[in-house]
């Protein structure tokens, strides 16, 4: 779900917690070899808010993705506002190739560019082993 971070806090955290789980804590991230993404660049999103608006932009926007305890988060910066989309792991589906990491996160298409193809595989290597570890705990 698309958010903008306009919102409180408190609300947003709780959003977050709710869709995607809660972050893992310091300790956690070290011993699971968590430590964030690379840097993706935004190449096109396909969402019923955003889409036209950045088709007509020309704005270089750049996103994080972040695992988290039930699912991802998105986070990134467009046209001075923060946004952030998140989802179950159920609700994730991944296509890689060409430079180019496509994410469906629920209703929204993120196309993102990559530069470092290790980084990348990692980092979908990791995506997949918390999923499985995820569905074994359901």
């Amino acid at each position: 779900m698309l958010v903008n971070k306009k919102i409180k806090k408190i609300e947003l955290q709780s959003l977050l917690n709710e869709s995607s789980g809660k972050g893992y804590t310091f300790i956690e991230r070290i011993k699971k070899g968590i430590y964030g993404s690379q840097q993706y660049r935004i190449i096109s999103i396909r969402n019923n808010n955003l889409s036209d608006e950045f088709s007509e932009s020309s704005d270089i926007v750049y996103s994080n993705i972040e695992i988290r305890k039930k699912g991802i988060s998105l986070h990134f910066r467009f046209k001075n506002e923060e946004y952030l989309d998140c989802c179950h792991f159920n609700r994730l589906k991944i296509m890689s190739n060409d430079n180019v990491l496509t994410l469906q996160i629920e209703n929204s298409i993120y196309n993102l560019q990559y530069k470092n193809p290790k980084q990348n595989n990692l980092l979908i290597k990791k995506i997949y082993n918390e999923k499985i570890y995820f569905n074994k705990e359901i």
